[in-house]
């Protein structure tokens, strides 16, 4: 097949390239996927576990 010509159902073989567009798109949905749960699941389990005022006491060290 040419470069970045794929089949009929969207597939691409591993030594072709998908065209620009197409390869951003799925790399934003991605990270749309990804980025919350690595950043909401760990508050949630802060917050569920009430280490809510542990983290405070960090942010606001009082030597410094």
């Amino acid at each position: 097949m040419a470069r970045g010509a794929a089949t009929p159902d969207g597939r691409y073989e591993p030594n072709e390239t998908p065209p620009l567009g197409r390869a951003l798109g799925a790399a934003a949905q991605l990270l749309l996927l990804l980025v919350p749960r690595m950043i909401l699941l760990p508050l949630l389990v802060v917050r569920v576990a009430d280490g809510g005022s542990a983290l405070e006491s960090r942010s606001s060290c009082p030597a410094c």
